[in-house]
């Protein structure tokens, strides 16, 4: 059984997996179990279909947005310690999730082509979060809505659970040098920014108090 996308939804303290598969000539078939844990899930959609499930054509995670952070952790950390993924697939948080998701096959493309068209959300792999957390503890997964497919923000997820909207998510990616790319609005007039590159410049000050008095802090400012 040949997976292509996964999606993943909390029902009453229980995980419903649903795993969209491909049957050939262009055809898909969705499978559902609703599990405890998550461990336990590729076990029970193995009793299901009696298949050898093969993960490494996995192309996108879909996580709802009933998850609550903890939740994302854990499924990140499952997904982890599977040797059978290769973590270039995406991930992304759908809003009003179900899984009628799986009936829209451009969500991939959605999510590339607005990253190269406006710079507001950057397509996320697997591999990525994993690094983010690593080097940040922070990892930030492109919001789309499932009631028009349109890409709304972001969600901040590990040491910070939060949503941005699309302007802090397009901030977000400059401030991280993750674009070259910036569209907004002037006056009713769209301008697109090309080739951008972000650089910091990092300096410490000393601040002295008004009496002069020995050992006083010295405060690191960081500009960009």
């Amino acid at each position: 059984m040949i997976v292509d996308s996964i999606g993943i939804d909390k029902k009453d303290n229980k995980y419903l997996v649903s795993f969209n598969t491909y049957i050939g000539k262009n055809k898909y078939e969705t499978y559902e179990v609703l599990v405890d844990d998550l461990e336990t899930s590729f076990n029970e959609i193995y009793l299901l279909v009696n298949k050898k499930i093969y993960l490494s054509h996995l192309n996108i995670l879909y996580l709802s947005n009933c998850l609550t952070n903890s939740d994302i952790s854990l499924i990140i950390d499952v997904f982890n310690n599977r040797d059978d993924l290769r973590g270039s697939f995406l991930v992304t948080v759908i809003k009003d999730y179900d899984k009628d998701i799986f009936k829209n096959r451009n969500i991939t493309n959605i999510i590339n082509n607005n990253f190269k068209e406006s710079g507001y959300i950057y397509p996320v792999t697997f591999n990525d979060i994993i690094t983010d957390y690593l080097d940040l503890s922070i990892s930030y997964i492109p919001v789309i809505d499932n009631n028009d497919f349109s890409i709304i923000g972001s969600l901040s997820i590990f040491d910070e659970y939060r949503f941005y909207n699309l302007d802090e998510s397009s901030y977000l990616n400059i401030l991280f040098n993750k674009t070259d790319t910036l569209s907004f609005d002037i006056d009713n007039s769209l301008v697109k920014l090309i080739n951008i590159n972000t650089l910091f410049l990092v300096f410490c000050h000393e601040l002295k108090s008004i009496d002069n008095a020995p050992n006083n802090p010295s405060i690191c400012a960081i500009m960009n």
